[in-house]
């Protein structure tokens, strides 16, 4: 399913034209796919992730508390 999306470019539409080497909307494309998350994960990435590193503060104050 795709989504329309109207954009008002400041710039304009021969630059633009010139900038994405003749294909304006596969250039766009290009632009919002990586600023959006174009990759979707699934939850078995998600899990397989390393588990972080460095201890929180939070850690520190909760151990203490204990």
């Amino acid at each position: 399913m795709y989504e329309t999306i109207t954009i008002r470019s400041r710039i304009p539409k021969a630059e633009l034209q010139k900038l994405a080497g003749g294909n304006r909307n596969q250039w766009i494309n290009g632009l919002i796919e990586p600023a959006v998350g174009g990759k979707r994960s699934s939850w078995a990435d998600f899990f397989s992730q390393t588990k972080r590193t460095v201890k929180s503060r939070s850690d520190q104050i909760r151990k203490a508390s204990r």
